[in-house]
């Protein structure tokens, strides 16, 4: 059943509709600009199953800005500021008091603007596709040409919308989604709202915000460049990046249990709040092949080095998310039988491999005393998921094994700390981070690659 429409009107008279459904931390779900249509999303059945399933965990307020929708329609303003009056007024009729804001695209910058203005009423932010500066998403070629499709012909403007921009193919929920957009706005409307995002720029806001923020992007995304993502991520004090797996330009459409995964971890702070999210949780872009591993790097050191180093490092990566294997300190998994077994069944568990090569490994030019130190890297670079994310923190005067070309980092044995930090920061490169955990933005590695 879809839920019953509420509206609230703003400091300057305007009409908002919006929902409520679901019980538990509040989540407000800013509408991108110009096609919201609240009531349209609900009909499509994988939107409805989402805000269901979200409903059980948070309390989901989904509205339709100003111009769009059900909200009123004769509106001329559509500034960054008219936006914010938007939200103020939903958040207050529905009587919350904190919330999570989801910033979509356009909707974004609202998101950033609110928080800096009230940092006691926010407590976190998704943002999905977003960007500091609008004009920054508008610049793609092909945005550019969607477009101009506008005051030619709306029609058409819609259904390719709905394919380039939000990933639908020809069929029936594609054709809800079409119909949703087609009578979100009118051309008009439509035009004057684009025109007034393109000028809308948070680049200073951004320090003043200072909750948690997870910036999502989309590996395969067209629309919004890598960088203007990891350019927000960065900006934001408490902000950090998460890509995920996926070409299409929204939430719910390829893998809807791994997008509810990332948001019900990061807002209610309960990885794995059902069977669903947990095995969800472990698709995230960067887990590579097989998407049913357990996430974790595997960590490769020599026996005399694993208390001086390799348990210091791992107790690194915990701190940030990441789960660390040394396998001799590991559980034998079920069915393993020899040691290379279990080298393999914890690779396999793993998204990246961080090798030790300390001196106390060396035999010659090409082979550590250690016999399976060099088989681990070989074993690491047969597996597809592994083959270019081999990471070797190599003491000055190692020679590598000459069949082995991985990335590696200078390291030094007594003073570890720099080189922990570049090998996390090449991890991170890779996208390893669980959803929810600290970080910061990458650190310069000066890899030899």
């Amino acid at each position: 059943m879809e839920p019953s429409l509420r509206y609230a009107r703003t400091s300057d008279g305007v009409a908002i509709a919006y929902t409520l459904t679901g019980d538990g931390p509040a989540l407000v779900w800013l509408p991108p600009v110009p096609l919201s249509n609240v009531f349209g999303q609900w009909r499509v059945p994988r939107f409805r199953d989402a805000y269901q399933r979200l409903g059980e965990h948070l309390r989901l307020v989904i509205y339709d800005g100003r111009g769009t929708g059900h909200s009123q329609r004769d509106v001329d303003d559509f500034s960054l500021e008219a936006m914010l009056r938007d939200l103020d007024a939903v958040v207050d009729h529905a009587e919350l008091e904190t919330f999570a804001l989801l910033g979509y695209y356009s909707s974004a910058v609202t998101a950033i603007a609110y928080a800096a203005r009230h940092p006691e009423r926010v407590t976190r932010l998704v943002l999905f596709g977003g960007t500091m500066r609008l004009l920054d998403a508008m610049s793609p070629p092909e945005s550019q040409a969607l477009v101009t499709l506008i005051d030619r012909d709306w029609d058409l403007f819609v259904d390719s919308a709905a394919r380039a921009w939000m990933g639908w193919s020809i069929g029936e929920e594609g054709r809800l989604v079409a119909d949703a957009f087609r009578t979100a706005t009118t051309p008009i409307a439509a035009r004057a709202m684009i025109e007034a995002a393109r000028y809308m720029d948070v680049s200073a806001d951004v320090e003043a915000v200072h909750v948690p923020a997870l910036v999502v992007h989309r590996q395969g995304e067209r629309e919004i460049p890598l960088e203007v993502s990891e350019q927000l991520a960065q900006a934001l004090p408490d902000g950090r990046l998460l890509r995920l797996e996926g070409s299409s330009a929204g939430l719910f459409f390829e893998d809807p249990d791994s997008d509810l995964a990332v948001l019900l971890d990061f807002l209610t702070g309960e990885p794995g709040v059902s069977a669903a999210s947990r095995s969800a949780a472990q698709r995230l872009v960067g887990a590579g092949g097989d998407h049913d591993r357990s996430r974790g790097v595997f960590i490769s050191i020599s026996e005399r080095q694993k208390e001086a180093l390799g348990r210091p490092f791992k107790a690194l990566l915990g701190e940030n998310g990441i789960r660390g294997f040394i396998v001799s300190d590991e559980p034998r998994p079920e069915g393993t039988w020899t040691p290379e077994e279990k080298v393999d069944a914890y690779l396999d568990r793993s998204d990246a491999v961080v090798v030790f090569a300390t001196a106390d490994l060396e035999a010659g030019d090409d082979r550590y005393t250690r016999p399976n130190i060099g088989d681990e890297i070989g074993r690491a670079r047969s597996k597809p998921h592994l083959r270019n994310r081999i990471c070797v923190l190599k003491e000055h005067g190692v020679t590598l094994p000459s069949n082995i070309n991985p990335a590696y980092e200078a390291f030094e044995v007594a003073h570890p700390e720099e080189g922990f930090q570049r090998a996390l920061g090449q991890l991170r490169e890779w996208g390893l981070r669980l959803v929810g955990q600290p970080a910061s933005p990458p650190a310069s590695t000066g890899s030899n690659r």
